[in-house]
């Protein structure tokens, strides 16, 4: 009886193995849409322009691996949302390929985005990242490291002052250790408490 058993469900497995719908073995687009280029109008993009001339909450990041080619856009600047007022190239602008000035110009022309690049200064001067910048005077008279006093000031617009704590920060690159003081970035960090006061 098992073997009876074992017959059967094998004649049916087999029976449906052969049987399979022959759809599946051969692929076609679901969606005959080209991603490789963007389906957007130019009325699009010279309203998205217009709008980054106008007074407007700006968006800013940097950029890295930047190669101008790729199908997902992940290192090409087209890939950025459209959004993007301002990105800055960390590395690999100095010498672009084709592909690469014709990502730029897009972006520039097209979008309306401002390109910025990304050099590192190690020592200006008296090793100024070192020290925390140049000497700073707060309206109190308090005399204190600049990149501490860029950390005290609230911008004023029409008026009102903004308090800019919660995001952003200024950095001094070079200051990553500084003899006689404490931890990585000793100069940031304290900036970084400034502008956004623990809680007690």
């Amino acid at each position: 009886m098992k073997n009876l058993i074992k017959i059967f469900l094998l004649s049916a497995c087999a029976a449906t193995a052969f049987t399979a719908c022959s759809d599946w073995t051969e692929t076609e687009a679901k969606d005959g849409a080209d991603l490789t280029h963007t389906n957007k109008s130019e009325a699009y993009y010279a309203q998205l322009r217009d709008y980054k001339k106008t007074d407007h909450s700006v968006a800013f990041g940097w950029f890295g691996n930047w190669t101008g080619t790729g199908v997902t856009h992940e290192n090409s600047l087209a890939g950025l949302p459209d959004s993007t007022d301002f990105v800055s190239l960390w590395g690999n602008w100095k010498n672009p390929t084709e592909a690469m000035l014709k990502d730029l110009r897009f972006v520039q022309k097209t979008k309306g985005t401002k390109v910025l690049i990304s050099c590192l200064v190690f020592d200006i001067g008296e090793n100024y990242a070192g020290k925390g910048g140049v000497s700073f005077r707060l309206d109190n008279g308090t005399t204190l490291p600049s990149l501490l006093g860029m950390a005290y000031w609230n911008p004023v617009y029409n008026g009102v002052t903004y308090r800019k704590g919660g995001v952003g920060t200024y950095h001094m690159e070079y200051e990553y250790t500084v003899s006689g003081q404490t931890g990585n970035y000793p100069f940031l960090r304290k900036a970084i408490q400034i502008m956004n006061p623990s809680i007690q």
